[in-house]
């Protein structure tokens, strides 16, 4: 006879496995209208070194939730692809912001993952990863803000961010 706590477990790993793909594609499908979308209009940021790993890590993120929800490797692991997908989005919203402010709207996909699909974990590195894409403009110019609407979008990005997150934990927490 199985615990309850291994049943349980089982069914966790099952409904994270079959859900993998649907978290995922959604990301890789609007990441994909992105590049179609810089490629017509901005081509340029095609060069930013930043911007191409960012779309690389995209895919590599997206065979990965297909591996591992196809493979013995638990379902946890699956934490990683979401986290990946917030340091794509960092690049990605930076490389693309004066053409296509819009690209910053990709933050949901992975956020809504971590947070219904990991109750414990997902909520942190939700947050963690709010703070990369809010800080990653800082690191790549290697300063504060020069200006208020520099001010106003790292302020208003970091706290939107996190107002995003801690709605959905607690929708996720209400549909427990």
């Amino acid at each position: 006879m199985t615990s309850p706590v291994l049943a349980s477990r089982s069914e966790t790993d099952a409904r994270r496995r079959r859900g993998s793909t649907r978290a995922q594609l959604p990301f890789l499908l609007s990441c994909a209208v992105v590049a179609v979308i810089v490629a017509l209009i901005e081509p340029a940021v095609q060069r930013d070194p930043w911007y191409v790993a960012a779309m690389a890590v995209v895919v590599v993120g997206s065979v990965l939730a297909a591996v591992i929800a196809r493979s013995r490797i638990p379902s946890a692991v699956l934490i990683v692809v979401p986290a990946l997908d917030l340091l794509a989005v960092a690049a990605i919203r930076h490389a693309t912001a004066a053409s296509l402010p819009a690209a910053a709207l990709l933050v949901i996909f992975p956020l809504l993952w971590l947070v219904f699909g990991f109750p414990s974990g997902g909520v942190p590195v939700a947050v963690a990863g709010a703070l990369v894409i809010t800080l990653f403009p800082l690191m790549r110019e290697g300063g504060l803000p020069r200006t208020a609407d520099g001010w106003a979008d790292l302020v208003g990005g970091l706290l939107l961010t996190a107002l995003l997150v801690g709605a959905a934990a607690q929708a996720a927490a209400m549909l427990r």
